[in-house]
């Protein structure tokens, strides 16, 4: 817990740091222009690809098949683009590597081969001893 507090606290502090350090070298008016055609980009990219990745999901429930790995890209894409929506160049710089797409669709296979992924959802939707089907309690006068 501490550590995760003095990172909440230094981040702000290192972005701060570093956009004055870029600002010195290429100027304020340059360097105000990048940060906001960062954000512009971020925004258009959560935009387009959130709806991109509803359709690639529909597509998969359409077939069958659980859309796991699209919605983890989604959810990558939609990080790097709350990343790049943060004014900063340090978060600017985190988000690219998500924005590449076989680097993201390394990433969300990788954490689909996890344990965790595994063990939380690929278990409960194999359970043997789940029956379908339709019942009503009787014996409650309110249901009547």
């Amino acid at each position: 817990m501490p550590a995760f507090f003095w990172l909440l606290l230094a981040a702000p502090l290192l972005e701060l740091w570093f956009l004055i350090r870029v600002g010195a070298s290429i100027g304020a008016l340059p360097a105000i222009a990048l940060l906001v055609l960062a954000g512009v980009a971020g925004m258009a990219i959560l935009r387009q690809q959130s709806f991109n990745t509803l359709l690639k999901v529909d597509q998969r429930l359409q077939a069958g098949e659980l859309p796991a790995g699209e919605i983890l890209e989604g959810f990558l894409l939609g990080m790097a683009a709350v990343l790049l929506v943060i004014p900063g160049f340090l978060t600017d710089i985190l988000a690219l590597p998500l924005l590449l797409p076989p680097l993201r669709r390394w990433l969300a296979q990788r954490f689909l081969r996890t344990g965790y992924y595994r063990q939380h959802y690929t278990a409960t939707v194999h359970r043997a001893d789940i029956i379908e089907g339709e019942w009503r309690r009787e014996d409650d006068p309110r249901l009547r």
